[in-house]
């Protein structure tokens, strides 16, 4: 009898391993930072307090997290990212610590403003993460193609246990609603134009993988990202897909931030929205931080 059971127990522990559910290879964080570099004091101090201590940091005391892989919109100056007291990322990071990639400011008026990346370096073997450049002219930024972004999506590929997956940063146009409809659809073509960018030192070689975040003036519901799916051929999933925008008195008021991705491609584990750290209200964000909150996900 104890022979019968374990054989069945040995017979049974290849399928309880298999069903064990894989760890996060990385963790995605995406924030509309509210003009990160305007101003004068306090205003960019208490950003760069905020990403000095919730991004580049884990302050368990603000119930703040650590993320691999960071992407933020309204980036106005690029310089707070690598500068202040304390220096949010110093340049070339050590181990452990962010790499910055910043696009440049783009924009259809005076109001321009870049997307930024920040790559957490690895401190062992097989850590996430690790930038993959193009083999044509060995630039890690690839921007989308075509006139009708008000600021081309950007993206970078991050290497991680052995996979590759696009992280492209994008904020939509808002104004006119059938104007930002069609540049939201547009991002479909665009996912297709990263996808076939030729990666790393190898001729031809190719990544399918993507994830896209960032802040669409959009809730998942509008017939946008139908659009997008049927560009991109695939069946998307959106997550996260509650609030997220505040209006100026810092009440919660629309659904615009939210990751994209094909499931059939990559597995991530349901986007949330990340609360104030440090128990603020979502006024006291909303005066001394953005008028978004961020978003996360884990890459399985």
């Amino acid at each position: 009898m104890i022979r019968e059971c374990l054989i069945r127990s040995i017979r049974l522990l290849p399928l309880l391993l298999w069903a064990t559910p894989a760890p996060a290879q990385f963790t995605l964080f995406s924030q509309n930072t509210l003009h990160l570099g305007w101003g004068k004091n306090p205003y960019y101090t208490n950003k760069n307090t905020y990403l000095n201590t919730c991004v580049a940091n884990s302050a368990q005391a603000l119930n703040c997290n650590t993320w691999d892989v960071a992407i933020l919109q309204e980036v106005m100056n690029g310089n707070q990212l690598n500068s202040g007291n304390p220096v949010l990322y110093p340049q070339p990071p050590g181990p452990g610590q962010y790499q910055v990639f910043l696009t440049g400011y783009q924009g259809k008026s005076t109001y321009r403003e870049a997307y930024a990346f920040l790559v957490r370096q690895p401190t062992n073997a097989g850590d996430c993460c690790t930038v993959i450049t193009r083999n044509d002219n060995n630039q890690s930024l690839s921007f989308a193609p075509g006139a009708i972004f008000s600021r081309p999506p950007a993206g970078i590929v991050v290497a991680e246990h052995g996979r590759e997956t696009w992280i492209i940063d994008y904020h939509a146009v808002f104004g006119n609603v059938n104007t930002r409809r069609a540049e939201v659809s547009a991002v479909g073509p665009a996912i297709v134009a990263f996808q076939t960018t030729n990666m790393g030192a190898n001729p031809g070689h190719l990544v399918p993988r993507f994830i896209v975040g960032g802040d669409w003036n959009f809730p998942n519901t509008d017939q946008a990202f139908n659009n997008i799916a049927q560009a991109v051929g695939a069946q998307l999933t959106i997550s996260p897909t509650g609030l997220t925008s505040l209006n100026p008195k810092g009440a919660l008021s629309s659904s615009y931030d939210h990751f994209v991705w094909d499931a059939n491609r990559v597995t991530l584990a349901n986007g949330v929205v990340v609360q104030p750290p440090g128990n603020r209200t979502l006024p006291q964000f909303r005066t001394t931080f953005s008028d978004h909150l961020g978003i996360s996900i884990s890459v399985q």
